[in-house]
């Protein structure tokens, strides 16, 4: 094809652009041999496991853009830190989300090479590490510039050295006289001659011995100094040596004590998990025993339990008795003599001995039991029809209603602590208590009594949705009196979500590590957690079987805070049972579904059985005996 002279070739400045673009202006040489070295070009280099960046590597450890190597316009060379495990320059760590200068011979690594554990071993073998070469061809030619001659660049140099060289030349030049050479000639043979006879008489010069003598004297300082200089360097190579000895024996030292530390609170937390309670899911007090299950709870915990339900909140078996555990008791009071900060407040433990009742309860149904007859069987027949006749409201154990049906217990109750509205009315709506038939609730947060009032209007709701125990917090202007009862009753979107509890799933901690290091690793937080998993609740996501306790329940659902803690273990099982599987990593999607399970028992008992196989899932095997694990 010709082109004319106004003919011009397409797309040139593009191509041009290009190459500028592509130009490498860095090289990040690999410390690890296993790694390439990476060629860095263009105004943004990244690295990570996403495919966006200019280079990917699949590690766990890497988040999806780990880091970033900017081009400013004013030369400087920037680092930004994105990734959730660090990014280390020179072996000091960049804040995340924040930048630091490179410069030429700085070293970038990825994990710090200080790890114990075996999957920090792993980390060791695929350590990341690049020393930082900026190329740049203004210093290359500066550098070539000062390797010639300076006399060659600088024309003040020049004349000078034409100066010199023609006065020398000058100097040459000029005539000598006769007289002053044969002068010179006669006083240097007088000199020789004088020297000669001196030297054959024996004598040296007076000149010559004066220099020998200070000869001698300078050498002999000389070769002190040199002595004394040598004992200095020795004696510092040596004071460094022992430092050098010191500090890895006090790094030793360090270790051993992490090591024993790490140790001892791994083993301390596995303890601490067995004295939960499962009901308040806190440090157990006043430990009561479920029998035949043999199951702990605080013993204000079971008391509220039992006058809901007959059967263990963990096994759901039939509780027949119920027993102090003195040695498990003792047991977390020396636990808690070390760790104080997990105390309990006064207020709640006062809570809790007011509630705790159920032995003397289980004594006097027993004693009545034995001392029944015909009459006693009347009057409970009795009592079983005025129960019939009142409302589902006055049937619950914490409603309180002043007529003739009322027990002694509910009436000495009132005497201690009466309704602040039978003694004064209310603010906002004048409002107090009939004097003749006064009915209150009984709050189960400070135990005392308020006005009954249906309907409410919606201006406050009293009552758990899921346990229908009665609450006082959203009543009283002011709160719950109790500090821990202000927040008892509130709606499920309103509930704190902090963190995921350690019974989740059951208690299976594989499960569990898989789900925290996937929102790690996703940079997802608790409220993004708690507000995604509260719009699959309300889209109905969530079935039945997912939830099979609290479906049905909405994110505007008034609930309880001990009634919210058991909803938040199906509420995480959901999450993770509907959760992207772009997410997880390959490890764990390719895993293959129990048969038995969340059910399945063997995921407890076998750390390899729970890797081995997903339990986030619904039993598809009948049970025949035992519930180990399967593939499909």
């Amino acid at each position: 094809m010709e082109l004319t002279k106004g003919d011009t070739l397409p797309f040139d400045d593009e191509e041009e652009e290009s190459d500028e673009e592509q130009q490498i202006w860095c090289e990040l040489n690999s410390l690890n041999p296993l790694h390439d070295t990476l060629l860095v070009s263009g105004e943004r280099y990244s690295l990570g496991r996403s495919n966006t960046c200019n280079v990917e590597m699949e590690f766990k450890w890497l988040s999806n853009k780990h880091f970033e190597i900017v081009k400013e316009q004013n030369g400087k060379i920037l680092i930004y830190n994105y990734g959730s495990n660090g990014t280390y320059v020179n072996k000091k760590a960049v804040p995340k989300n924040e930048s630091c200068e490179l410069k030429n011979d700085d070293e970038i690594s990825l994990i710090v090479p200080n790890f114990r554990t075996t999957k920090r071993k792993q980390l060791i073998k695929n350590y990341i590490a690049y020393t930082v070469k900026i190329l740049n061809g203004e210093e290359e030619k500066k550098e070539k510039e000062n390797e010639k001659d300076p006399n060659e660049t600088n024309p003040r140099k020049r004349k000078e050295i034409e100066t010199e060289t023609e006065s020398e030349n000058e100097n040459e030049n000029e005539i000598v006289p006769p007289n002053s050479i044969s002068q010179e000639k006669e006083e240097e043979e007088k000199d020789e001659q004088i020297l000669k006879r001196k030297r054959t008489n024996g004598q040296k010069p007076p000149t010559e011995v004066k220099k020998n003598e200070n000869e001698e004297k300078m050498e002999k300082e000389q070769e002190q100094e040199q002595e004394k200089e040598q004992q200095k360097e020795q004696q510092k190579e040596q004071q460094k040596e022992k430092e050098q000895e010191q500090e890895k024996e006090k790094e030793q030292q360090k270790e051993k004590e992490q090591e024993k530390e790490s140790d001892s609170e791994s083993d301390e937390e596995g303890i601490a998990e067995n004295f939960v309670c499962s009901i308040c899911q806190d440090i157990q007090y006043n430990p009561i025993s479920v029998i035949p299950c043999l199951h702990n709870f605080c013993g204000g915990c079971i008391s509220m339990w039992s006058k809901k339900s007959k059967k263990c909140p963990m096994c759901q078996g039939d509780m027949s008795t119920f027993s102090r555990n003195h040695t498990l008791k003792n047991i977390i009071e020396s636990y808690l003599v070390k760790h104080k900060s997990k105390k309990r407040d006064k207020d709640e433990l006062e809570d809790l001995d007011e509630q705790d009742d159920i032995l003397t309860k289980n004594k006097k149904e027993k004693k009545k039991n034995k001392s029944s007859d015909s009459e006693s069987s009347s009057e409970s027949s009795s009592s079983y029809s005025d129960s019939n006749t009142s409302d589902s409201d006055s049937s619950s154990g914490n409603t309180l209603n002043n007529n003739n049906t009322t027990n002694t217990n509910n009436k000495a109750v009132l005497l201690k602590q009466k309704c602040r509205e039978c003694l004064k009315e209310r603010n906002d709506d004048n409002y107090k208590c009939d004097p003749k038939d006064p009915k209150h609730y009984l709050c189960n947060a400070c135990r005392r009594p308020f006005p009954k009032r249906l309907p409410n209007n919606g201006k406050w709701v009293v009552r758990c949705e899921y346990c229908h125990d009665y609450y006082c917090n959203q009543y009283w202007p002011t709160g719950c009196p109790m500090k821990n009862g202000h927040g008892a009753l509130r709606m499920v979107k309103d509930q704190d979500f902090k963190e995921i509890p350690k019974q989740s799933f059951g208690g299976n901690l594989v499960e569990l590590k898989y789900l925290n290091d996937c929102l790690e690793d996703n940079e997802i937080d608790m409220d993004a957690f708690f507000k995604k998993c509260l719009e699959d609740l309300d889209n109905g996501t969530y079935t039945n079987t997912d939830m099979p306790k609290f479906h049905g329940m909405s994110s505007k659902t008034s609930m309880c805070y001990k009634c919210f803690q058991q909803m938040k273990l199906e509420l995480v099982y959901s999450y993770r049972r509907h959760i992207d599987k772009n997410l997880l990593p390959r490890t764990v999607t390719r895993r293959h579904d129990c048969w038995y399970g969340r059910n399945c028992r063997t995921q407890f008992t076998k750390k390899q059985h729970a890797e081995n196989y997903n339990h986030v899932c619904e039993q598809k095997k009948k049970s025949g005996g035992s519930s180990g694990g399967g593939k499909n």
